[in-house]
C-alpha cells in the first residue's frame, strides 16, 4: 500500500473544494450575481455593487395617485427610485418618463455630484417591479437607468446604474 505525501492530500483538499465552491455558486447564484437579504437594495455603477446600510420606502396615495419612493443610503452618498402608479395593482414595467425615476448621489473625483435619469436625452431605463406583497407590504423588483449630471453638475457627465435590485423592501404607507 503507498502512502500519500502530505502535498498531494492538500492538493486534493484544494481541487474539492474548489469544484464544491463553484457547484454552490452555481446553484445560488441569480442573474446578476448580488445576493439580497429581504428590506435590502443594491446597484452597480461600473463594476462595484453597492449596498446600502439603511433603505426607506414609502408609499403615498395622493389626489387618487400611487407613488412609490425608495430610497437606499450611507451617509450622503445613495440612490432614490420613485414610481408612480396608476392604482394599487403596481406590478409592472415603469419607463423612466420624469415620473418614474432614478436618482443617485455618489462621490466622484472627491466631490459628492448628483444624477437624474431626467436629465439625460434621450432618457433611458426602467423600474420593474416584480412583487407586491400587500399583506407584509413589501415590495422587490429591479431597475436600470443612464443618469446624467444636472446643474452644476454636469461636469461629471453620465454614469449607469446597472443590475439594481430591492428585495421585499417594507413601505409606510400613506394618504394625503
Amino acid at each position: 500500500m503507498k502512502i500519500q505525501s502530505p502535498s498531494g492530500y492538500l492538493f486534493i483538499k484544494v481541487g474539492l473544494f474548489l469544484i464544491c465552491s463553484q457547484l454552490f455558486y452555481s446553484c445560488s447564484s441569480d442573474s446578476t450575481g448580488l445576493q439580497l437579504m429581504d428590506n435590502q437594495i443594491a446597484w452597480f455603477v461600473g463594476e462595484q455593487p453597492t449596498f446600502p446600510k439603511q433603505v426607506r420606502c414609502s408609499w403615498i396615495n395622493k389626489d387618487n395617485e400611487e407613488r412609490i419612493s425608495l430610497t437606499g443610503f450611507t451617509g450622503s452618498e445613495g440612490i432614490m427610485v420613485l414610481v408612480h402608479a396608476k392604482d394599487e395593482n403596481i406590478v409592472g414595467e415603469y419607463a423612466l418618463d420624469g415620473k418614474n425615476s432614478i436618482m443617485l448621489n455618489l462621490k466622484k473625483e472627491g466631490a459628492l455630484a448628483v444624477f437624474l435619469s431626467a436629465a439625460c436625452k434621450p432618457v433611458s431605463g426602467k423600474i420593474v417591479i416584480t412583487e407586491h406583497d400587500k399583506e407584509n407590504n413589501t415590495v422587490s423588483g429591479h431597475f436600470e437607468a443612464n443618469l446624467c449630471g444636472k446643474g452644476n453638475f454636469i461636469l461629471f457627465g453620465k454614469t449607469e446604474v446597472k443590475e439594481g435590485q430591492f428585495k421585499k423592501v417594507k413601505y409606510l404607507k400613506t394618504q394625503k
